[in-house]
């Protein structure tokens, strides 16, 4: 059970790691960045609430404002072009 679960998670992020190489072409390195960024905000999101791995406010608060950052500024490289 774990090895194909394992091997589904990093087949999903493989695929992924592809696409964003293929984005680059696309829309540029300057823009395409910030927006694989918001991988590292999914996976912070899912840790945070699914996994409770954090559970001081401080900390999620700060988290929360860091990533309406990373969100805005990727709206603002993606509608620049």
């Amino acid at each position: 059970k774990a090895l194909g679960t394992g091997l589904l998670s990093g087949l999903l992020w493989n695929i992924g790691n592809v696409l964003a190489i293929v984005a680059i072409g696309a829309i540029g390195y300057g823009v395409a960045y910030p927006i694989f960024q918001c991988a590292i905000l999914v996976s912070g999101a899912w840790g945070i609430h699914v996994f409770h791995e954090i559970s001081n406010m401080g900390a999620i608060i700060v988290f929360w404002i860091g990533g309406f950052v990373l969100v805005g500024g990727g709206i603002l490289l993606g509608t620049s072009q």
